[in-house]
């Protein structure tokens, strides 16, 4: 059984560790939509509350006509366990990933 999944497993922990590797620095740069998305996980993770103090997740509607409301949202578990909001907000993406 072992050695049916070991290559999988080992490819697996490889693809892991690449991705994991300087998570915090590479890339260099982050885009202003990334940036509220990555505040307002951080707003949601500390207060339940949007940036504004008034929107929440469960409204099903954005709280601002130019930003969705799905990425904030589905970075909140990551900014609740990681202190750098941007670390969260990578990591969110590597584990979806």
């Amino acid at each position: 059984m072992l050695k049916k999944y070991f290559p999988w497993l080992l490819i697996f922990l490889v693809a892991l560790t690449f991705r994991l590797y300087k998570l915090k620095s590479i890339p260099g740069a982050i885009t202003h939509d990334e940036i509220h998305y990555v505040a307002e996980a951080r707003a949601l993770s500390i207060s339940g509350r949007g940036l504004d103090g008034k929107w929440s997740p469960l409204s099903l509607v954005p709280a601002h006509h130019l930003f969705a409301e799905l990425p904030s949202t589905i970075m909140t578990p990551a900014a609740m366990l990681v202190d750098d909001p941007i670390l969260g907000a990578r990591l969110t993406h590597v584990i979806l990933g």
